[in-house]
């Protein structure tokens, strides 16, 4: 497919920020993926469909739409050749890059699927029915659904939310065979962690520390230490092995929406109109990012910048070291709900139904062009 022509280029973008805009979703939009080698990225929305983008190029190229899902589109990953789908109909859909044909549909939640995790040749899946469940990846067209569905983690009292997967040794993953030290850890809105053990399906561990959903889970880079963030606006360090809580970490005044991690570095955003950047080893909290004037909805990170999308419609450019706000981003009508930069651009995507690409490029210490910002005239 070619250009999107539901799109608008902003012809003196040299003047401002805003590159692109799209508006190839009838809804708003619920979720972005950035495939591993940055040259595709989804999105997935209310309109029950995915719309894949080419992103190497420029300008922007939407390649196809994928559509087959009977109600919304809630969380999306990569794997390989193929993106997944995760809706509000119960479903996960496997879909081809290349032909953009369903490969196959993963059932078996009874409520709607909120996180598509993948790691080798299996894939992870949380829902509002109050389990997760692990399947295999190598799948046939019309595989029996027992063939493919590996495990079902049950305990949890709520909805569960965040997945993390540390496998015994990732040069042995395969989508067939489950280590005996592979283990899978899970989140849920019944303010509870679980470590499970992968191939028994039994709960190693049940973590209680937080007084709110779980609503972010991520690990350091050894995999030793679960970082949690909580509706109670708490950062939890657990010691996986042992289930032991080793610190909390106090700092936000409101929930904790999302969690980060760079190297030792762990960024966090919140509802509190801020977010945050702690060191991993100490819980220290090093710097605030400030000057959002609604909830911190996602944040992400690029070489020494922390992005944030806010609910106040604005999304935003911080330096990592110093907190200083080097860029905002003014243009959508609604809260943002993902950001990830890649390159010399940034994407978001928002309720208020649109994509929007921006330029980062011409970044100064002193930049006088600081508070120019341009938008889009939409045709």
């Amino acid at each position: 497919m070619g250009l999107d022509a539901s799109k608008d280029i902003n012809p003196n973008a040299a003047r401002g920020y805003i590159l692109e805009k799209f508006t190839r979703h009838k809804g708003g939009v619920n979720c972005m993926i950035m495939e591993p080698e940055k040259y595709l990225m989804a999105t997935g929305g209310e309109d029950k469909s995915i719309v894949l983008w080419r992103i190497n190029t420029t300008p922007t190229q939407s390649k196809a739409t994928l559509k087959g899902h009977t109600d919304y589109v809630s969380c999306l990953s990569f794997h390989d050749k193929y993106v997944l789908s995760g809706s509000a109909d119960c479903t996960i859909r496997k879909w081809c890059l290349t032909t953009h044909e369903c490969l196959f549909v993963f059932e078996g939640h009874t409520n709607r699927i909120n996180k598509v995790l993948c790691a080798g040749d299996f894939m992870f899946s949380s829902s509002v029915d109050h389990t997760a469940r692990a399947w295999t990846m190598v799948t046939q067209k019309y595989e029996a659904m027992d063939a493919v569905s590996l495990q079902k983690f049950e305990g949890h009292g709520k909805a569960v939310y965040p997945l993390v997967f540390i496998p015994d040794d990732e040069s042995l993953l395969d989508g067939k065979i489950i280590h005996r030290n592979d283990i899978f850890i899970t989140g849920s809105s019944d303010k509870t962690i679980r470590i499970w053990s992968f191939k028994s399906g039994k709960a190693l561990h049940v973590l209680k520390g937080h007084k709110g959903t779980v609503n972010a889970l991520v690990v350091d880079p050894e995999g030793k230490m679960l970082f949690s963030g909580g509706g109670d606006g708490i950062i939890c360090c657990w010691n996986i092995a042992t289930g032991e809580l080793i610190r909390k970490m106090m700092g936000h005044e409101s929930a904790v929406l999302s969690l980060i991690a760079h190297n030792k570095m762990l960024y966090s955003c919140s509802t509190d109109k801020t977010a945050r950047a702690w060191i991993m080893d100490f819980g220290e909290c090093i710097k605030v990012y400030r000057d959002h004037t609604h909830s911190v909805t996602c944040i992400n990170y690029l070489d020494g910048y922390v992005f944030t999308g806010c609910a106040d419609t604005y999304s935003r450019m911080f330096k990592a070291k110093t907190g200083e706000c080097k860029r905002v981003f003014k243009g959508h009508t609604k809260a943002i709900v993902h950001i990830e930069p890649v390159y010399d651009k940034v994407y978001t995507v928002s309720v208020d139904g649109t994509l929007r690409v921006w330029d980062t490029t011409g970044i100064l210490e002193d930049d006088p062009n600081e508070d120019i910002n341009i938008e889009v005239q939409s045709t």
